[in-house]
């Protein structure tokens, strides 16, 4: 299966896989001394909106999008609690819709372990320079998931069956060049 865009969708597992991370929020607050108010932001996979939300508080207006249904739906919830709060929360794929717009910060938090293969990087992290503004910003907080972790150790493994990024000789920098 593909999206529009023509890469492999193995990620779009994402959609009913109710997500919890270990650590239950990773922080954008150094992102503070480059806010400011009547910025426009776009969080890509925001899952139950809480970045998005503290991004909104400091008077940036953004867009949260994530294919999950239920963390959207979360989200959309919680940010009609703060009706002053310029959030908006859509469902969708990111790689399937160009028409989105452009942003002075795009923000990707977990979200690139979330692409098994190398491609899926590559066309994710494109699509993220085409919806920055000429002078915008681009940030990405993630880790690198190794097999030697037991909680992603059956990811690797499943990955490995099909085919994508192979913990024996996965090198983060060899993958983005």
């Amino acid at each position: 299966m593909t999206c529009m865009s023509g890469q492999a969708t193995e990620y779009r597992c994402w959609r009913s896989i109710d997500y919890r991370p270990a650590l239950s929020d990773l922080s954008a607050e150094h992102l503070a001394p480059y806010l400011h108010s009547g910025q426009r932001a776009l969080e890509i996979g925001c899952n139950r909106g809480s970045t998005a939300l503290w991004l909104a508080s400091r008077g940036v207006d953004i867009l949260g999008i994530d294919i999950n249904a239920d963390a959207i739906s979360q989200a959309s919830e919680e940010a009609r609690k703060h009706s002053n709060l310029k959030v908006q929360f859509v469902e969708g794929d990111f790689l399937d819709r160009p028409d989105l717009g452009t942003f002075d910060l795009v923000l990707m938090i977990r979200v690139l372990t979330c692409f098994p293969r190398t491609e899926d990087w590559h066309a994710l992290l494109n699509r993220c320079f085409d919806a920055l503004t000429s002078d915008g910003l681009l940030y990405i907080h993630d880790f690198v998931m190794t097999p030697q972790c037991e909680s992603y150790r059956e990811r690797y493994i499943e990955g490995e069956r099909h085919g994508w990024r192979g913990s024996s000789d996965h090198r983060p920098e060899r993958d983005l060049q």
